[in-house]
């Protein structure tokens, strides 16, 4: 339960601090990379060693975190980007709906169980992303607004978080096992190289300067997101079903951020919002109780 709810924390903490980036001028890409570099070496500090050796080159789950790698950063800059399009509620429904994906994986690939609850649960987050997804006239206290393709954002989120939420868990299943923080670690390690490969031709060619903001922004990003994807392994490593730690993981993080977004950013939500929000609640308490 402790794993549990430090990864419930860590992602709800990643999802404000990209709320923040506009706020102080920090540039979205670069603060991704510096994050991913971040949570290499949180991972290096944890580990108590170098993570890149020529044993652990031969593990069988290296392809999967150079897949992950690549899907991360791809996700993260997604989700950086409802954020700031769409809010911090929107983005955390539309996130974490992305257990409509890995719960009917998991119940097909390791015949976890299906009860009426866990199936009702399913049902009802189609509406919910429907409803969360749906546009408002209502005033925006957001940064910035919302044209053409932007529309199509959060189920871009959705589908990306799905995909990477199915791969971690046949991953933890077939292959990392206990080495899920050596795998974690080698997941962001990938990430950062393949930002690093972005970045450096620009930064040596003049066309971006890095600034302090930007790495700063990184640190503080990087932390709690190397907490979201570890802790959330140890949880299943402690043998949690996939199709309840997920839902779990994700109504605590939707009330939250909701919570947080109407505190701290005054955030606003159309009637229709609010009831996808509310119907996302509803459909992961319904698959939590499952269990």
């Amino acid at each position: 339960m402790l794993y549990l709810l430090l990864s419930i924390l860590s992602s709800t903490a990643i999802i404000l601090i990209f709320r923040l980036f506009p706020r102080y001028s920090v540039h979205t890409f670069q603060a991704i990379v510096f994050n991913y570099l971040t949570c290499f070496v949180c991972g290096w500090l944890a580990l108590g060693t170098f993570p890149v050796t020529r044993t652990t080159l031969q593990v069988d789950w290296l392809p999967y975190s150079l897949l992950l790698g690549a899907v991360f950063i791809f996700t993260f800059n997604i989700t950086a980007r409802t954020v700031q399009h769409f809010g911090v509620t929107i983005t955390s429904v539309m996130q974490r709906m992305s257990l409509l994906i890995v719960v009917p994986f998991a119940i097909i690939t390791y015949q976890e169980p299906l009860p009426w609850l866990k199936a009702a649960g399913l049902l009802l987050a189609l509406p919910a992303i429907v409803c969360t997804n749906l546009p408002d006239k209502t005033p925006s206290a957001l940064p910035v607004q919302r044209r053409g393709w932007l529309w199509f954002l959060p189920l871009f989120l959705w589908l990306n978080s799905g995909v990477v939420e199915v791969l971690l868990l046949y991953v933890e299943r077939q292959t990392a096992g206990n080495a899920s923080l050596l795998f974690t670690t080698f997941i962001f390690g990938t990430a950062g190289l393949i930002g690093l490969l972005y970045v450096l031709p620009q930064i040596l060619g003049g066309r971006m300067r890095v600034e302090w903001r930007n790495v700063l922004g990184g640190i503080f990003l990087g932390v709690p997101n190397f907490g979201s994807i570890f802790f959330i392994l140890k949880a299943l490593n402690a043998g949690w079903d996939g199709s309840v730690v997920f839902p779990v993981n994700s109504v605590t993080v939707i009330g939250l951020s909701a919570l947080s977004a109407w505190l701290l950013f005054a955030e606003k939500l159309s009637k229709i919002n609010i009831l996808g929000v509310a119907l996302a609640i509803i459909a992961i308490v319904l698959i939590a109780l499952a269990r």
